[in-house]
């Protein structure tokens, strides 16, 4: 991996000693399973995700299975509900973020079924990590937000697109992503405000404006125009 130097333990923090294609071991013998190239970095302890379901591909939302749009109930939520709240400007929004982010290192939280994409739309950066909660779609790197497992001040953008609303604790979700990010850095935070239940069974949260702002203590906002 290209950034085993950024890595620390979830659990504690500390330092990365040791890492091969099985495991990746950290100062104190904290210890952690690499699985087909992907270190799943959650620990049994403060985190609502079990690694023995991650590591089993338990099926959740983010199975390929719910891609299938034969399926009815499938076919609504994938193709009928997202035009009721289309986001027009997200092209151009990413387009730019890129354009600020040339040779810079980018952390994408909860990339899912995107992973591709995201490399590709920011492929002129120094670093792109893809990191989601499943194993499925072959991201870089499984971790729960909660527990971020990169030293502090890392990251040039941090991407968190419909994530927060299932984070079950989002001020500390909130807290762990502007310790990993650089002074100065972006923190591009997308959320629904209106929308039917989703994600289970992990669907926790709906932000208001202020109530975003509320969780990102040390952060100021950025407008920016597409």
């Amino acid at each position: 991996m290209n950034f085993d130097h950024l890595l620390i333990s979830p659990l504690n923090g500390s330092i990365l000693k040791k890492i091969n294609k099985e495991s990746c071991e950290f100062e104190g013998a904290d210890k952690y399973i690499v699985l087909n190239g992907v270190p799943i970095l959650v620990t049994d302890e403060n985190s609502m995700f079990d690694i023995g379901s991650i590591i089993n591909q338990t099926p959740l939302t983010q199975d390929k299975n719910y891609a299938d749009k034969r399926n009815v109930k499938n076919f609504i939520r994938t193709s009928v509900l997202p035009t009721l709240s289309k986001d027009w400007s997200i092209r151009q929004r990413y387009r730019n973020l890129a354009n600020s982010c040339v040779d810079k290192r980018v952390l994408i939280i909860g990339a899912g079924r995107k992973v591709g994409q995201y490399k590709e739309v920011f492929m002129r950066s120094e670093l792109v990590i893809t990191s989601d909660v499943h194993i499925q779609f072959n991201p870089d790197i499984v971790f729960d937000v909660h527990q971020i497992p990169f030293r502090d001040n890392a990251f040039d953008l941090i991407l968190v697109a419909q994530v927060l609303e299932h984070t079950m604790k989002p001020w500390i979700a909130a807290s762990e992503l502007e310790r990993v990010g650089k002074i100065g850095s972006i923190i591009q935070v997308e959320v629904p405000f209106v929308f039917p239940f989703h994600g289970a069974p992990y669907d926790f949260f709906r932000f208001t404006f202020m109530g975003m702002r509320s969780l990102f203590r040390y952060s100021k906002i950025e407008r920016r125009v597409a």
